[in-house]
């Protein structure tokens, strides 16, 4: 299954797994086999993975996002063939409060993602490119140092010694270079890409949605032009 498609449609599973993803391993449940194991989060774990999922026939894979531990396994297992769901943290921890699963481990939380795909079956979603991980990063260092920028102006306010406020002027202005450095690199890749060159002036063409607004809206929300407003 080539990584360019635009779109995968909505699988029936029968057979699903969850995966609880941690730096060095993977927790892995297939439902309804019962399975539970673990393999390394790497080349050769992952591999063992695929061998797994084929064998189970497995048709859906819900795997919690984790930053960037769980990029890899996406990777491989969406060329493999397999469709693969990415959640949230937040909706697969509301799942198993509602499942009663008060108890936490790497263990019950793979079958527990097993379980949210089995009832919930969400969208399978493509991997992000590598010009859609740089946009996170990047804005993600952005939002960090508009903080940081904001913070230090509070610093100033409440400050009444000349050589604290002289510093704290030096900062800010560090910081304002760094983050226009920060929109600059940001722009490049928005140009360099077309999907994304297309997104970007759609959205900025909508009053009151601006640079940040609609670099936001890209990185955040990769469901855009395939999700109506209820759904996002």
């Amino acid at each position: 299954m080539s990584r360019m498609q635009e779109e995968i449609k909505p699988v029936d599973a029968e057979v699903y797994a969850g995966i609880d993803v941690g730096k060095n391993a993977l927790d892995v449940c297939v439902l309804p086999a019962g399975i539970d194991c673990q393999v390394e989060n790497s080349t050769k774990g992952v591999r063992q993975l695929i061998r797994l999922c084929r064998k189970h026939h497995v048709d859906l894979v819900a795997l919690e996002a984790t930053g960037r531990y769980h990029r890899l396994a996406h990777e491989m297992l969406h060329e493999a063939g397999v469709h693969v769901a990415v959640i949230n943290p937040y909706r697969s921890r509301k799942f198993a409060d509602a499942l009663g699963k008060l108890a936490k481990s790497d263990r019950i939380d793979a079958r527990v993602l097993a379980q949210f795909a089995a009832s919930m079956r969400p969208q399978p979603v493509l991997p992000a490119s590598q010009q859609d991980e740089a946009l996170k990063e990047l804005n993600v260092a952005r939002r960090q140092v508009c903080q940081e920028v904001g913070d230090l102006r509070r610093q100033l306010y409440e400050t009444e010694h000349p050589v604290n406020a002289r510093q704290i002027r030096a900062r800010i202005k560090m910081a304002e270079r760094q983050l226009a450095a920060l929109e600059v690199e940001i722009r490049d890749i928005i140009q360099g890409q077309a999907r994304l060159r297309r997104r970007f002036g759609i959205l900025t063409s909508i009053p009151g949605i601006g640079f940040v607004t609609a670099t936001t809206m890209l990185h955040d929300l990769a469901e855009l032009g395939q999700a109506n407003c209820r759904e996002i």
